[in-house]
């Protein structure tokens, strides 16, 4: 994740969600909460950054009475994941 964070201004927490969906690992916030072990509010904050302010994910839907966020990466996205993989391998 520090390749993730290293090409772009994400946090920590931001650049696990993209490592996420990329993997296919979860595809929406409270999966990727569970996983991680950290609370659903800070990861759905996260997601709306990612894909309102940085554009590096496309946020799908919103669930009404839990707030899940549904995400994939944007073209934005591949391209940051694509380019941190390609400096990992020079």
């Amino acid at each position: 994740m520090g390749a993730i964070s290293a090409h772009a201004d994400v946090s920590p927490l931001e650049a696990g969600i993209l490592a996420a969906a990329h993997l296919g690992m979860a595809r929406n916030s409270r999966d990727f909460a569970k996983q991680a072990e950290i609370a659903h509010a800070l990861v759905i904050r996260a997601c709306v950054d990612l894909g309102e302010l940085k554009g590096l994910i496309m946020l799908e839907r919103r669930g009404d009475r839990s707030q899940r966020v549904f995400f994939q990466l944007s073209g934005a996205g591949r391209t940051l994941i694509e380019a941190a993989l390609a400096a990992r391998t020079e």
